[in-house]
């Protein structure tokens, strides 16, 4: 089933675009949310920002998010009645928004992994420096190393 943090995210996000498309067209007085300014300038990065913040909190699947933000406005445009020519175009233009959407998730759930990340232990120089070293070298050094049993025979 779903986990607790995805359940209001699978509504919540695909709620945000409607409300963004919704309200675009109502302040704007134009029937399709893109044709105004207003959804480029605050609309967009509104449902991008989202799907960056959904990434974040719900890693996995992280795709859902960026086509969750856009999958209720080609309903809104439809059920307005604005079947014309251009559909396709809008269509089209629908996969585009979808796409930028999806690549916020996804830098959301990078966000989410760097700041896990455990920071790097302490390393003095010398052991910062064998950690570049070619395997090659590293075999050699290992290879040609004294070892306790070669000094004890010369200390008899």
């Amino acid at each position: 089933m779903f986990r607790k943090k995805e359940g209001p995210l699978l509504w919540g996000i695909p709620l945000v675009g409607l409300l963004v498309w919704v309200g675009v067209s109502i302040y704007s007085g134009e029937e399709e949310a893109w044709d105004s300014n207003a959804f480029f300038i605050v609309g967009l990065p509104t449902m991008m920002l989202a799907s960056a913040v959904a990434g974040y909190i719900e890693p996995n699947r992280a795709w859902r998010w960026g086509l969750g933000a856009v999958c209720l406005q080609p309903v809104a445009l439809l059920l307005s009645g604005r079947i014309g020519p251009l559909l396709i175009v809008g269509i089209l233009t629908f996969g585009v928004i979808a796409a930028l959407c999806v690549g916020m998730a996804y830098l959301g759930v990078g966000l989410q992994r760097m700041m896990q990340r455990p920071p790097p232990s302490s390393m003095t120089g010398v052991d910062l420096v064998a950690c570049y070293r070619h395997p090659i070298q590293q075999r050699l050094q290992k290879q040609f190393a004294p070892t306790h049993n070669d000094e004890s025979e010369f200390d008899s």
